[in-house]
């Protein structure tokens, strides 16, 4: 009889493996959740009724699209209504996760961001002269601009790609040197090995997004794994919560709403959360949790899912 083993709880979805008579792992798969994070705080204290089923739609979706394209991907199969995805299993090393031989690669420890858009965000992250870690060089930004005068919502061409950390207490952006040493390959194979890989799966996106949904991609971010033969496959997720897109009327189908609404109704909260970040970068356990009194509206609940069901039903996911 197959036993059923709750492996790792996140914000957007669990993972589970399923064991056989002889406790060998027969099996992994994803629930998708219908909890958000915001901030890189944890999953707010209010779920979003049907999140996950949407979730679930849209990655199980794009992963079919990849695999009909060529692509190589950790996905074999998922259910709509019980927001299951079923998947190759990858070791995780830094979770000391091992599946044994049912494993058929070692997830990098690194997450692989591609920006084809300034959004506010990355924008104050472009410094000029000596910069602070986390911070990027005005120079080459400018390099990749489309036309010149660097702006909130430039386009870059090629798209600006770099790597940020998984698996420590609070993910931070890191240069491509130290991506190199913790993948363990070196700089050398991530800018190229890794990073045309990447480039490809965000053309990809971008051609996919645009013709079927008219969905334009401003960045994203990926994870991918090492095959034992030496290859690379994108795993985790593909959907909103991975991908920045805006839609037909020009608005961004992202948590955005939500994190503004916390920033306008809880400033001192907010202001506390960013000075705690800078003070303790490393340590999640310093900063504030979400505070007591927070309220989300029905609205905005709604909205951020209805933005979530706009992107399936665009891409005929459900």
């Amino acid at each position: 009889m197959a036993t059923h083993v709750l492996e790792r709880r996140g914000s957007s979805k669990d993972i589970w493996k399923t064991l056989g008579d002889k406790g060998e792992v027969t099996g992994v798969y994803f629930i998708f959740s219908d909890r958000v994070s915001v901030f890189d705080v944890g999953p707010l204290p209010v779920l979003f009724p049907g999140l996950g089923q949407l979730r679930c739609a849209i990655a199980g979706r794009m992963f079919q699209a990849l695999n009909n394209a060529g692509f190589n991907t950790h996905y074999l199969s998922h259910d709509v209504s019980s927001a299951r995805m079923c998947v190759k299993p990858v070791n995780i090393p830094a979770l000391n996760i091992d599946y044994g031989e049912a494993a058929v690669g070692t997830m990098l420890p690194v997450e692989l961001l591609s920006r084809r858009m300034i959004t506010k965000k990355f924008f104050g992250r472009i410094k000029t002269g000596r910069r602070k870690k986390g911070e990027v060089s005005q120079a080459e930004i400018e390099r990749l601009l489309v036309f010149p005068g660097l702006k909130e919502m430039a386009v870059m061409d090629p798209p600006f790609v770099e790597c940020s950390t998984k698996y420590e207490d609070a993910d931070r952006y890191i240069t491509n040197v130290e991506a190199g040493m913790l993948v363990k390959h070196g700089e050398w194979w991530l800018v190229k090995i890794c990073y045309p890989f990447v480039d490809k799966l965000f053309q990809f996106f971008y051609g996919f997004l645009r013709s079927e949904a008219n969905f334009l991609l401003v960045d994203g971010k990926v994870e991918l794994a090492t095959t034992f033969d030496d290859g690379l496959m994108l795993v985790d997720s593909v959907s909103p919560d991975e991908l920045g897109l805006i839609d037909p009327q020009g608005r961004l189908a992202d948590k955005n709403i939500i994190r503004s609404y916390i920033i306008e109704h809880y400033p001192e909260w907010y202001a506390a959360l960013e000075e705690a970040k800078k003070k303790y970068p490393k340590n999640k356990s310093k900063w504030p949790g979400y505070p007591q009194d927070l309220i989300l509206p029905p609205r905005l609940i709604s909205g951020y899912i209805e933005k979530t069901r706009d992107v399936a039903e665009a891409i005929s996911a459900i």
